[in-house]
């Protein structure tokens, strides 16, 4: 094979695989919190701060009074309101594409997903008894281990119930209750567009260029263990 040719088959090659790779950081940040709320690993309860670093499989919960904001991507932030437990099950982000799923096993999630020009978001968020499929809006979800509320304010979202027998398309200005035996439509109320309220909230917390954002704080990080292992203790005097 000429040299030209080995070259025009390279750069086919990279240019079809770059667009799928998967970024390196596909992490998510707390950017706000308010009392106290912790990741749950082997049994262990950690403290979540600001600029906590979150990973596929973490345990999320909050205790009452308190909540969070997640940003997931420079176009999904997430509110994790009080009394929740959630899992990320999945964080997957390419040049092309993200996808997100997240287990509510009880409490409420507000979530705002901005569509971005060239690039497809997906979120999933499954409760105990129903599936909701965002592809762009503004969403609040309450759920308790028989019950699911799905509320949107913006956007469309698809909801199912768990063995996706059952889907319909929830409108913005509608919301559905979801059991494990019937699913019931309904226009927004009072209580459910109160929730809506926070979405300034939310937005203002949102970090710019999320990535370099995750980036520069696990650098951060990275120096402080360094400084840290520097740092030699006196010698004990008793054992000279």
């Amino acid at each position: 094979m000429k040299k030209k040719e080995i070259a025009l088959f390279l750069f086919i090659l990279i240019s079809t695989l770059i667009p799928n790779l998967v970024l390196g950081n596909s992490k998510a940040l707390v950017v706000f919190k308010k009392g106290n709320s912790y990741i749950i690993k082997e049994s262990k309860s950690i403290p979540i701060t600001v600029n906590t670093i979150l990973t596929e499989n973490d345990i999320i919960k909050t205790e009452k009074d308190a909540y969070l904001n997640l940003q997931l991507s420079n176009g999904v932030i997430v509110k994790i309101g009080a009394n929740s437990q959630i899992k990320l099950n999945k964080i997957i982000k390419t040049n092309q594409e993200e996808e997100y799923k997240i287990s509510l096993q009880n409490g409420e999630i507000l979530s705002k997903v901005n569509k971005e020009k060239d690039k497809k978001i997906k979120l999933d968020i499954q409760s105990p008894t129903a599936i909701a499929s965002v592809r762009g809006t503004e969403l609040y979800i309450e759920a308790n281990h028989s019950e699911s509320l799905i509320a949107v304010n913006e956007g469309r979202v698809e909801v199912s119930n768990i063995d996706g027998s059952q889907k319909q398309i929830i409108e913005a200005g509608e919301k559905i209750i979801v059991t494990f035996r019937e699913q019931k439509k309904d226009i927004l109320g009072v209580y459910e567009k109160s929730k809506f309220n926070m979405i300034q909230e939310l937005e203002k917390t949102k970090k710019q260029n999320l990535e370099n954002v995750i980036l520069q704080i696990e650098k951060n990080q990275k120096l402080l263990e360094e400084q840290k292992n520097k740092i030699q203790l006196p010698p004990n005097p008793l054992n000279q």
